[in-house]
């Protein structure tokens, strides 16, 4: 993980700078105009997360329940801390 900021100020200036890459408006704007708008409580996630190779694309993102999502999440950063850029990892695929 790259650092970004060393405050809050630093972190607000930087997103306001360039919104659209650091927040991903554009890759989420364009699921909803697809979808229609995001449900209340879920959040999009990618399929195949971005950091396995993931695509940015909207047929790579589903909306999910937010603290699933999140769980999810921090499953994946906790397998992969400390592992060199290109270790395989591997996944449970549930449908």
């Amino acid at each position: 993980m790259n650092h970004l900021a060393d405050s809050m100020d630093e972190w607000a200036g930087l997103i306001l700078s360039d919104h659209e890459f650091l927040t991903g408006y554009p890759l989420g704007h364009a699921w909803q105009v697809a979808h229609g708008p995001i449900p209340v409580g879920k959040r999009l996630l990618p399929k195949i997360p971005f950091v396995a190779g993931g695509s940015y694309s909207i047929e790579n993102l589903h909306a999910v329940e937010a603290v699933s999502g999140m769980r999810y999440r921090g499953e994946i950063a906790c397998r992969i801390k400390g592992l060199p850029d290109g270790e395989s990892i591997g996944f449970d695929v549930v449908d």
